[in-house]
């Protein structure tokens, strides 16, 4: 398939904090999956374990993405703009002057030295796209912190602020916040939606390191 076979879709732009109860994945033929949590999406597939434990996986363009916003209760923003087939973001910029506050080890990325510090680098770096309107993202930085901290001369780990880098977004395919990109070589290996927990990033990371 074309490129959009590495495509991210997007289950929700912003997910809740709380969501630990559950998942559902609404499909376009009106089937419901009931999932343990959010799935991980690599290289257009849904990879999900379900209520009962068992793993599975389909294809992201099987999913109704109106109606598993609905169903898992999230609310939608008053303005979107699209970014390409099943993406979006929302419009809403923050003032100015913000940033996402980082431990040590984690880049500030965008157009001036995203090049040199990802795409150019020898080993793999794993990229945040994040935004300062997306409450998870914040209770995400924890994660990110520790997965610095501890991967610390294997893995560079960075930040990119959606908002000021709406080129790259598009780009990249990407469609919500928070989104991880793993890059190897110039290229994208891996990719996870949402809050996710840390040994599911490390589970990815295994791979590529």
């Amino acid at each position: 398939m074309r490129i959009a076979r590495a495509l991210l879709v997007l289950v929700a732009v912003c997910l809740p904090a709380c969501y630990a109860a559950g998942w559902q994945i609404v499909l376009k033929d009106g089937k419901t999956i009931e999932c343990d949590g959010p799935p991980i999406i690599v290289d257009g597939s849904y990879l999900f374990r379900s209520a009962s434990g068992e793993d599975g996986s389909l294809s992201a363009d099987l999913v109704d993405l109106e109606k598993t916003d609905r169903a898992n209760g999230v609310d939608p923003h008053p303005q979107w703009v699209e970014i390409g087939p099943g993406g979006r973001v929302p419009q809403q910029r923050p003032s100015a002057g913000t940033a996402k506050p980082s431990g040590a080890g984690i880049l500030t990325l965008g157009d001036s030295n995203f090049n040199s510090r990802v795409l150019a680098a020898k080993g793999p770096v794993l990229v945040e796209f994040w935004a300062s309107w997306c409450g998870p993202c914040k209770m995400f930085a924890p994660t990110m912190d520790s997965i610095a901290g501890k991967y610390d001369g294997k893995l560079t780990v960075g930040t990119v602020d959606v908002d000021e880098n709406e080129a790259m977004v598009r780009s990249y395919r990407v469609a919500g916040t928070p989104s991880l990109l793993l890059f190897k070589d110039g290229r994208v290996v891996g990719r996870i939606l949402g809050v996710v927990g840390q040994s599911q990033i490390e589970q990815m990371l295994r791979a590529n390191l």
